[in-house]
């Protein structure tokens, strides 16, 4: 059982302290990703007073933009319209409490699994 895998260099979940509580999170992964999407959860769970969503794709792995392309687009793109529709800033200028904000758009909600039929 020697399959390749990667490890993290300098894992993401020691660091993400560092960004401010402020900063809005959206982890995407492909449902057949060889990468354990349960560092996002920890990540949620850590960042309990931020917002933090995980979006798995299903039929998706590691290449989730080259697998379901277009799920993939769906998906980016209503995360950004979900940051502009709130007025949520990434500069250290100005700043905007989302604590208590519940951040979707339509009926994007929090952990979809989108699967289109073909």
């Amino acid at each position: 059982m020697s399959a390749p895998f990667g490890w993290a260099n300098r894992p993401m979940i020691e660091r993400i302290s560092q960004l401010r509580q402020d900063t809005p999170i959206s982890f995407v992964y492909g449902a057949r990703s060889w990468i354990d999407s349960s560092s996002g959860y920890k990540i949620r769970e850590l960042r309990e007073n931020s917002f933090v969503e995980i979006k798995l794709i299903q039929g998706a792995g590691h290449h989730v933009y080259a697998d379901k392309a277009d799920e993939f687009n769906e998906v980016v793109s209503k995360i950004c319209k979900t940051v502009d529709l709130r007025g949520i800033s990434t500069s250290r200028e100005k700043s905007t409490d989302i604590s208590n904000a519940a951040l979707t758009v339509d009926d994007f909600e929090d952990e979809t699994i989108l699967a289109k039929s073909v």
